[in-house]
């Protein structure tokens, strides 16, 4: 009978835990990706980020990250207006052979951290290349630059692209939960 108790203990012990962190909400820089644009951010402030904006649903931050000037752009569901992304901008930089310079290193980064990416793709559409005009290919949208690692708790991507006219490197968080909520909430307004 104890052997059957202990089992039991066992399986439901183990249940707990997976249903714990089937729960749980991915992080960025040791913060949970959930709750309201005010609580994320302000959690933010305390690590050093200054606010530029803040209304129900985005948010927008500067602040150093990776040794860098960035800013972080947060998106809350609809309805509920729990936090679900954090996007990292970094700047365009100046120079065009620098383009690559901050998505190679996240993609070290990220990968020594959460192992190898579920998927990675880097195209140009001739007569473009890494080398021959890239920030160009991505201007007139001829280039892909993107990594994903899918987590249990939500994914991230490394990307390169044109953002309202700068091309850019980004760092999206996404939250597992509360992007499904998210899409939830929009599909009800459907």
């Amino acid at each position: 009978m104890k052997k059957y108790c202990k089992l039991l203990f066992v399986g439901i012990a183990s249940m707990v835990s997976i249903a714990m962190s089937a729960q749980s909400h991915l992080q960025f820089k040791g913060i949970e990706i959930n709750g309201s644009i005010q609580s994320v951010m302000s959690q933010l402030e305390q690590q050093g980020f200054q606010s530029i904006s803040a209304e129900n649903l985005t948010g927008s931050m500067v602040g150093n990250f990776t040794g860098r000037t960035v800013t972080l752009l947060l998106s809350a569901t609809p309805v509920s207006k729990n936090v679900y992304t954090i996007i990292v901008v970094y700047d365009d930089p100046s120079d065009e052979s620098l383009l690559f310079t901050v998505n190679d290193m996240l993609k070290t980064r990220l990968t020594k951290k959460y192992g190898e990416p579920l998927n990675a793709e880097e195209q140009f559409q001739s007569p473009y290349s890494r080398t021959e005009s890239p920030r160009q290919a991505f201007m007139s949208q001829q280039a892909v630059c993107r990594t994903v690692w899918k987590l249990d708790q939500g994914a991230i991507a490394v990307s390169i692209q044109n953002l309202m006219g700068q091309v850019v490197t980004t760092l999206v968080y996404a939250d597992q939960v509360n992007t499904a909520l998210n899409e939830s909430e929009m599909d009800n307004d459907l």
